[in-house]
């Protein structure tokens, strides 16, 4: 999800993704400007997640 609005909001190429359990990596190349924008497409995207939160989990 993130890498995809990441790459519709910016000219920007995608390297490598590295999945870690819950959270995890895009590494990115392109200008700072459109890296800048990709990382807050990539952040907006996630942040308009919504679900119900896994048993134990708790956000602080």
């Amino acid at each position: 999800l993130a890498a995809n609005e990441a790459e519709k909001a910016a000219n920007i190429f995608l390297i490598d993704i590295r999945p870690y359990g819950a959270f995890g990596r895009l590494y990115l190349s392109g200008s700072e400007a459109e890296i800048d924008a990709a990382r807050d497409a990539a952040t907006a995207a996630l942040e308009a997640v919504t679900g119900i939160d896994p048993p134990g989990f708790k956000d602080n």
